[in-house]
C-alpha cells in the first residue's frame, strides 16, 4: 500500500476498521461506503475530530457508487464481493471509480469455505477466477497473498459452533494474523 494517497474508497466498509486504521493515516480524504447506516454510525463514533473531517460516511451500494469516474487513487474492497449477486457489475463499478494507475486492494474468501455463510452468494473465488474478472474490466493482478490457512479455518469452524451456544464473538483476526506471520517465517 502506498504511503500517501489523495482520495481512498473503502467499498463495503462495514464498521470501518480498515478506513480508520489503514486508510485515514495514509489518505487526504477517505470515503467509507456501506449499505448499513448502523455500521457507519459505529465508525463515526470511533473517529477523532481530525479523522471525522477527512472521512465521508456514505450509505450506498458498491454496485452503484455515487462518485465520478477515476475519483479514487486507492480502492479497498475486503470480504465484500462474495456477498454481491452481480459481482461483475461490482468489479466494473470499482474499475470505473479507480483513477488510471490507481490501486485496488481486494480480498475474497478462497474455496472451500470453512463454514457455510448464508450471507454469501458464493463461497469465494479461486485466484485465477478473480484475476480473469479484474482483467475483463481493465485491471490486472500485480500481487497476491493468501492469509487464511488450516489453523485459521479450523478456528472459524470452532467459533461458528461456539457462537451457536454463546453470542460472544471471538477475536479470530488475531489468530489469522498470527498464522500469517508463522507462515511467513516458515513455521506452518
Amino acid at each position: 500500500m502506498p504511503d500517501r494517497v489523495q482520495r481512498a474508497l473503502d467499498a463495503g466498509s462495514g464498521s470501518g476498521e480498515y478506513a480508520r486504521l489503514m486508510l485515514l493515516p495514509r489518505a487526504g480524504k477517505v470515503v467509507a461506503l456501506d449499505t448499513d447506516h448502523n455500521c457507519l454510525r459505529r465508525l463515526a463514533s470511533r473517529l477523532s475530530w481530525y479523522q471525522y473531517n477527512r472521512c465521508q460516511l456514505t450509505v450506498g451500494s458498491v454496485a452503484k457508487i455515487l462518485a465520478r469516474n477515476g475519483e479514487f487513487d486507492l480502492v479497498l474492497c475486503t470480504e465484500v464481493l462474495e456477498h454481491c449477486q452481480d459481482d461483475e457489475a461490482v468489479v466494473a463499478e470499482l474499475a470505473r471509480v479507480l483513477a488510471p494507475g490507481g490501486i485496488l486492494i481486494i480480498s475474497v474468501p478462497v474455496p472451500p469455505a470453512p463454514i457455510d455463510d448464508p450471507a454469501h452468494v458464493r463461497e469465494g473465488y479461486r485466484f485465477e477466477e478473480l484475476c480473469a474478472m479484474l482483467e475483463r474490466h481493465g485491471m490486472r493482478c500485480r500481487q497476491h497473498r493468501f492469509c487464511m490457512f488450516g489453523l485459521s479455518r479450523a478456528a472459524i469452524r470452532a467459533a461458528a459452533g461456539f457462537n451457536r451456544w454463546v453470542r460472544v464473538p471471538l477475536p479470530l483476526m488475531m489468530l489469522c494474523h498470527l498464522e500469517r506471520w508463522l507462515q511467513a517465517i516458515g513455521v506452518v
